[in-house]
């Protein structure tokens, strides 16, 4: 590991510690029946963490796939799949308009896995009709078992909200933890 360089501003490390742990804290699902607030900031924050996720997902692995498809029917379709994310990433956000009448981010995430199957489906199948050797099979094989696994999970959600709020809670008070670290070691020795 690289060392951590010394600064005059490592106080911010505590800084922003001090905050990401005050986040962590009213992040965890015990302040339900306490502090209703903090139970709603902590189940809001989750779907924003999953609709930037979707977001992050469609801008970095979706976006150069699509330009990888210049003018072919592969790119209409991953032009398709970024719209859907993006709407989904949209309803993630905003639960309250109901745009997606979800609130299991693993119904959400299902939706997403079983969207990403459907078109690598029919790129598969395209590829195939088109007679494209590189194309590889087992792609689509992969591809219908991800329509497979996301009807799947979205018909039986295998995780609910409380967990994906302990995780993200847990998470965010770990960082917390890690920046308090390097503000000591990137204290100036006096």
């Amino acid at each position: 590991m690289d060392k951590i360089k010394k600064t005059k501003w490592f106080w911010l490390y505590f800084v922003g510690s001090g905050l990401l742990l005050v986040l962590g804290i009213m992040l965890l699902p015990v302040w339900k029946d306490i502090v209703p607030f903090f139970d709603k900031l902590s189940s809001e924050f989750v779907n924003y963490i999953i609709g930037g996720l979707l977001v992050l997902y469609s801008i970095f692995y979706l976006i150069p796939r699509c330009q990888r498809h210049k003018g072919s029917f592969v790119q209409i379709l991953m032009v398709i799949e970024i719209v859907l994310m993006i709407v989904i990433a949209i309803g993630c956000v905003l639960v309250s308009a109901k745009i997606i009448n979800l609130d299991n981010p693993c119904q959400i995430l299902a939706l997403a896995l079983w969207c990403r199957g459907v078109i690598e489906v029919f790129c598969g199948v395209f590829h195939i009709k088109e007679g494209n050797k590189d194309y590889a099979i087992w792609k689509t094989i992969v591809a219908v078992l991800l329509v497979t696994l996301g009807a799947y999970f979205f018909a039986s959600p295998f995780f609910q909200k409380i967990h994906l709020q302990w995780i993200v809670a847990a998470s965010v008070i770990i960082i917390a933890i890690v920046l308090f670290v390097i503000g000591f070691l990137a204290k100036p020795k006096r």
